[in-house]
């Protein structure tokens, strides 16, 4: 079935809609004069329902194509998301104004704008439920920055935590002026804002987000990112370009030769211990060759005489997806899952299990999150419950 619009709303000169198989597939014909206007207000904006969670994630895997012919990008990227209710973040390095030619058909949502982040030199990358195009420096980085960023704000607290919470802006507001709101609005205080240059942003609207989301994005743009202390105070400070972050580890055997050997094995990383506890310092790479160096399995020997693998873990926040992935090293199998269960593999989880075997040990990681598992001769996969 095709049918065609004038779009109005969508400010497009054309839109076309073609319905495969369960898929909905949109293809937009743009030219510059037909572009909704970038000045469009906080209002209009906050009237799209945007998706989150779940929702997010399986509208990320939909099929669609894009075409764009003297468009520009700022008013592209909000036509793409009011039309797939999924909030874009453009970074200000990126020149909003740049007339773009982009063709894509039969792909993914999240591989589109992947390709339309590169057509203008950017990446991309998951926070929460938005996806930030940037440049590529800072897209690779911020993840695992925004995750950092929660962990650090999880230690504060209960009483200084707000739940998360939608995020607005009005026409030509200044990142600072932003900034100095949310701090507001959950109890900081900003020791050096005047490190924001001036700048004036377009209307903006966003899904609800936690705090250490929302000013993760707000701050990618100048380099930045930011710790909170104790007492209440938010204190900007370089972006990191290669996160490093803290995780907890319980060793099988000696705690103190354990922590040696890893010093040996990867000099970069910092170790302290706290009792039988290893506290390591390092980046992802780092964690998850860890996971895998202090993560093995047991054969033991059932009443029959009997060989099975069982096996004994102490995960304190883990990534759930380094589990998976040391558990399928150690079995000879690949480790495969769809892309936008990335997000949910990187949360970390924590539990104890002691011979316990495979399937305890997958359900223990995975449900959890909502996930579940696939085992073949070849590999493991991890797919949605």
């Amino acid at each position: 079935m095709d049918f065609e619009s004038c779009g109005k709303s969508a400010g497009l000169t054309r839109l076309r809609y073609a319905w495969i198989g369960a898929a909905v597939v949109l293809f937009s014909v743009v030219t510059a004069a037909g572009l909704a206007s970038a000045q469009q207000s906080a209002a209009d904006a906050s009237a799209a329902t945007w998706k989150t969670g779940a929702s997010f994630q399986k509208q990320l895997k939909q099929v669609v194509g894009l075409e764009l012919s003297e468009a520009e990008l700022r008013g592209s990227l909000r036509n793409l998301a009011d039309n797939q209710r999924v909030a874009i973040f453009l970074d200000r390095r990126i020149d909003p104004n740049q007339q773009i030619e982009f063709s894509a058909s039969g792909v993914t949502l999240e591989e589109l704008l992947s390709q339309l982040a590169e057509k203008v030199h950017a990446g991309t990358a998951r926070i929460g439920s938005v996806i930030y195009v940037g440049p590529p420096p800072t897209a690779g980085a911020l993840s695992s920055v925004a995750a950092a960023r929660r962990k650090e704000l999880g230690k504060l607290p209960k009483e200084s935590r707000r739940p998360p919470s939608h995020w607005s802006w009005d026409e030509l507001a200044q990142p600072r002026q932003i900034l100095e709101v949310l701090a507001r609005e959950n109890g900081l205080t900003v020791e050096n804002a005047d490190v924001l240059p001036h700048d004036l942003w377009a209307a903006s609207d966003f899904p609800p987000m936690d705090l250490a989301d929302k000013l993760t994005l707000l701050l990618a743009g100048f380099d930045l990112t930011f710790d909170v202390a104790a007492d209440g105070r938010l204190r900007l400070g370089p972006l990191p370009l290669e996160e490093e972050y803290e995780q907890a580890y319980t060793p099988q055997g000696d705690a103190a030769q354990v922590a040696a050997a890893l010093k040996r094995e990867f000099p970069r990383i910092a170790v302290r211990r706290e009792g039988n506890r290893l506290i390591i310092r390092g980046n992802v790479a780092d964690h998850e060759r860890i996971a895998r160096r202090l993560t093995s399995p047991t054969r033991v020997k059932t009443s029959t005489g009997e060989q099975k693998v069982v096996y004994t873990m102490n995960p304190d926040k883990v990534p759930a997806g380094t589990i998976i992935g040391t558990v399928a090293k150690r079995l000879g199998r690949k480790f495969s899952f769809a892309p936008d269960l990335r997000e949910k593999l990187s949360q970390p989880v924590s539990f104890q299990v002691k011979d316990a075997s495979l399937d305890e040990l997958m359900k223990m990681t995975l449900e959890p999150l909502g996930l579940t598992y696939r085992i073949t001769d070849e590999s493991i996969e991890v797919v949605e419950k």
